[in-house]
């Protein structure tokens, strides 16, 4: 499984604990191996949500087979909602689930 974090924050402290973290939350959710998990973060993204240039997050999660998108929206949203304040957009449509073909 891939899993892209877009961010329009300049940047993120402790990014690779993040990583680590996100990785760990996609491999259980797909229950599928950590080592087979790949994690990207891009910050300084320049985005707009809801026509609003206010800091706002996207992910992205691809995977051959074991989506869950419901449960796995909710788990992934829950993890990055833990980013400092005015980091993240309280919305469940935050991960795009999406088999890889």
């Amino acid at each position: 499984p891939l899993i892209i974090v877009c961010m329009s924050r300049p940047s993120v402290d402790h990014a690779q604990c993040l990583l680590k973290e996100i990785s760990s939350a996609l491999a259980q959710q797909t229950v599928k191996p950590e080592p087979s998990v790949m994690t990207m973060l891009d910050t300084a993204v320049l985005m707009t949500f809801g026509f609003s240039t206010e800091l706002s997050v996207f992910v992205q999660l691809k995977s051959i087979g074991a989506l869950n998108p419901a449960a796995m929206s909710a788990a992934l949203c829950n993890l990055i909602s833990l980013l400092p304040a005015g980091c993240a957009v309280a919305h469940e449509a935050w991960v795009v689930c999406s088999p890889l073909r």
